[in-house]
């Protein structure tokens, strides 16, 4: 497993209560997405899908211990077309995991994106079942390959139809992502946690893929690359703001903390 490490040591505030952490999951009605029971997530008729890309947009997010499935339910999406579930969080509260994200099943060619600028927080009992890829961050903008962007601020939205390159800081502190759980991912594919700050106590496997933890200061954009899509990140040249003073390092004797 090969391992990459960007780290930006830089001051962060986690500001997660535990009053945020409430057990539920609600739409914003910006895209066209069910949430039956509490626990299940299904595109509406056609969904919100822009080539291969299924988006789905959530007022809050949060996974209880018995876990939620994203699934096509009764929609006319083909899951087998999709290669990007890109998931946002426009409300004000971080997102507690504390089950299973199952989307394997009806999307097994899908990677799968969590964006939530308030923050991520994923339990002891946290786990995940993706076909492809796993990604989270609290930067509130994706960028695209057509130069188009997803952001979480509803007045400036856009579903692109290219795949995901960067993901872009546009704020002074981002917020943090902690991980108490075991998130793995399936062989050859990769996990990315990448955030203001980012806290794993828990386990994070990516057999033969790669697990990319990156703690990143303010108003800068993360690419995300590789030969095929995304494997590794680097911060672009020039987007460190002026009064940043820390360090990119990469440290081996960090990684022997992740888990193989």
């Amino acid at each position: 497993m090969r391992f990459y490490w960007l780290l930006i040591l830089f001051p962060v505030v986690l500001g997660i209560e535990q009053a945020a952490l409430a057990q539920n999951i609600t739409t914003d009605g910006t895209t066209s997405t069910l949430v039956i029971n509490g626990n299940l997530v299904v595109p509406n008729g056609r969904g919100t899908v822009r080539g291969n890309n299924l988006y789905h947009s959530f007022d809050k997010f949060n996974v209880p211990e018995s876990g939620v499935t994203f699934g096509v339910g009764n929609s006319r999406v083909d899951g087998l077309n999709i290669r990007n579930i890109i998931n946002r969080v426009s409300g004000d509260n971080p997102s507690a995991i504390f089950g299973k994200i199952q989307s394997g099943r009806d999307f097994p060619n899908a990677n799968f994106f969590l964006i939530n600028p308030s923050g991520i927080v994923f339990g002891s009992n946290a786990s995940l079942d993706i076909g492809k890829s796993f990604y989270a961050t609290t930067a509130p903008t994706l960028g695209f390959a057509s130069g188009e962007i997803f952001n979480s601020d509803l007045r400036n939205s856009s579903f692109p139809t290219t795949n995901p390159i960067n993901v872009q800081f546009t704020v002074e502190r981002p917020a943090a992502i902690i991980n108490q759980g075991n998130l793995t991912v399936r062989s050859g594919e990769n996990i990315s946690l990448i955030a203001g700050s980012v806290v794993s106590t828990g386990s994070l496997k990516a057999p033969n893929g790669s697990v990319d933890l990156g703690a990143i200061a303010g108003n800068n954009t993360v690419i995300l690359r590789s030969p095929g899509f995304v494997t590794g990140l680097e911060v672009r040249a020039g987007t460190l703001g002026q009064r940043w003073t820390g360090s990119i390092t990469e440290t081996a004797a960090t990684s022997e903390s992740v888990d193989r």
